[in-house]
């Protein structure tokens, strides 16, 4: 298999510099949540905001995965416009940008899966991608700018 023209056991290792930010970017939030939670319990944090945060993290991602991906970039169903508008807001609650750009990146990236103009490529070596990485914690970052 290739990506970039590359086998994909020799794509370019990504930088420890990168390793290390994309790490701290995923655990850091998730950590001080955590301390935030246990330091301000039953004071400023009670049950009631934990089901709020749950309701919300799950409404989220069913934004994402049922919205964004198989509504509006795979058209795996129809449903009527005020739910289709429904599911683009609960996905764009994600901060993961705009629904128009998510989606065409989305159909890019099925388009080109590992090869040139994938625009969630690891790193974009050909310059024709846009540019940003997708490493394992799922952070997108952007590569080389």
């Amino acid at each position: 298999m290739e990506a970039h023209g590359l086998p994909v056991n020799e794509m370019p290792e990504m930088a420890t510099v990168d390793k290390v930010g994309n790490t701290i970017a995923v655990i850091l939030p998730f950590v001080a949540t955590v301390t935030a939670i246990v330091l301000f319990w039953n004071r400023i944090v009670t049950p009631a905001d934990l089901l709020i945060l749950l309701v919300i993290y799950v409404f989220t991602g069913l934004g994402v995965t049922v919205g964004f991906h198989r509504l509006l970039t795979h058209r795996a169903f129809q449903t009527s416009k005020p739910l289709r508008y429904f599911f683009a807001i609960l996905g764009s609650l994600s901060v993961q940008g705009p629904v128009i750009t998510w989606v065409a990146d989305h159909r890019k990236h099925h388009a080109h899966t590992d090869k040139e103009g994938d625009p969630t490529a690891r790193t974009s070596v050909t310059g024709t991608g846009s540019g940003e990485s997708w490493p394992a914690s799922g952070t997108r970052t952007s590569a080389g700018r």
